[in-house]
Parts: C-alpha cells; structure tokens; sequence
C-alpha cells in the first residue's frame, strides 16, 4: 500500500491510502465539512492562517481532533517568511501543541526558517507521540539535525536526495501536499535509495504502523 502522509488531494486511487489535510481558511475545506466516511485525516490551522482564527474555528478543531479518523494535528507550524507576525504564529502553533498532547497525536509540521524555535519547543512538549516536518527540502546536512532532535521528515515531489539517503529506515514518509502522484513519488524515491519498491513500501508501511497501530483498520488500507 502507497502511503500518502500528507496531501491536500482526495484519494483517487485503492491502492493509495493518504491523510487528507484540512485547515482553516477560506481556500481549504473548511472544518465544518462532513468527513467522508472510510477516509484519514489531519486537522489544525497553517501558520499563514494563525492571524484568522475564531472561537468558532478553536472550537471546530477542539471536536475535529478527538474523532479516530483524524489521526495528526497539522499542518501546523511556524513560517518565517510569510504569513502574520512570528508572535501571533507561535501563540496559534502552542496552543495546538497543546491540543496535540490532550488527544496524544502527532503532528504534521509547516517549517520555515524556524528549527531553533521548533527543536526548543519539542523539548518542553513532551506528549506527542511524534513530530512530522512536511514537504522537507533542505539538504543532508538540516535533514540530520531534525533527526537528531528527534523529528520525523516527509518528503513531497520536490525532495532532495542526498536529504533521502541521510534518513534511516523508519524515519521517514512520503507525500503529496498540493500536486503529483505517490506512485511516481515512491518509484523516484526507490531509484535514489536503490531499493526495490516493494522495500520501500514495506519500510514506509512499517514506520506507519509504528505511529499509527490501529490506522490500518480505517480507511483504503
């Protein structure tokens, strides 16, 4: 099975089994949105949109994020080169670190240009149960500091492969976010790794499995 840890499509294929992301924000399917049931999900407010939320928007993620289908808080994050200030981002991200620790979920990070900030964080943030860098594209040398400190790294169709190759078995996922296919991701990421896809999709279904025991129950799996 192809997973598909992060992407803002909906699932198109059986073969594919993808967390579909949703956030608050006019341009993304709003939290009101029925869930379509057999589906995953991730839930939380982008950084970009830090400066939008509501106490209609708190209250919709607060009920979003206790539902089993909604396995990861995110995309959440912290960017410093767009969106509202860094200190209005950074009081939106804690409070939904918070959230994350009450329902003990991952969560699925937006990061730019802010790894101090978010390396300090995860030390005073104890029960996640894991920290996910999204659509990662800094090299080999970034990609082993988020290990070292403990974070997972996804990877989306604009990767950098030396940055694939520093990561250990079981550390890392592979993505969508907003365009491209997974299959064709997953037979770009082999060729680097020199893997056989099968290896690779075993390897990858593994690190799931080790995240998420019971996901394999619900939705295209």
């Amino acid at each position: 099975m192809y997973i598909d840890i992060h992407s803002h499509q909906p699932t198109t294929r059986a073969s594919v089994f993808r967390v579909f992301n949703l956030m608050a924000g006019a341009s993304e399917t709003p939290f009101s949105a029925p869930l379509d049931e057999g589906l995953v999900f991730s839930a939380g407010v982008h950084p970009w949109e830090a400066d939008s939320t509501t106490t209609k928007v708190w209250s919709a993620l607060e009920n979003l994020v206790i539902k089993p289908e909604v396995l990861m808080v995110g995309e959440i994050g912290l960017d410093k080169l767009k969106g509202p200030s860094l200190e209005v981002q950074m009081a939106v991200f804690k409070r939904q670190l918070l959230l994350a620790e009450s329902v003990s979920k991952p969560v699925i990070i937006h990061a730019v240009r802010s790894s101090d900030a978010l390396m300090a964080l995860k030390k005073t943030t104890t029960g996640i149960p894991a920290w996910i860098i999204h659509g990662f594209r800094g090299g080999p040398v970034e990609a082993a500091n988020w290990l070292s400190h403990g974070f997972f790294l996804s990877f989306g169709p604009a990767f950098n492969p030396a940055s694939l190759l520093a990561c250990p078995p079981g550390r890392f996922f592979l993505e969508t976010d907003e365009k491209g296919d997974i299959v064709a991701l997953y037979e770009q990421a082999a060729l680097v790794m020199g893997w056989s896809l099968d290896r690779l999709v075993s390897v990858v279904e593994a690190a799931w499995a080790g995240l998420f025991p019971s996901a394999n129950k619900k939705g295209r799996w």
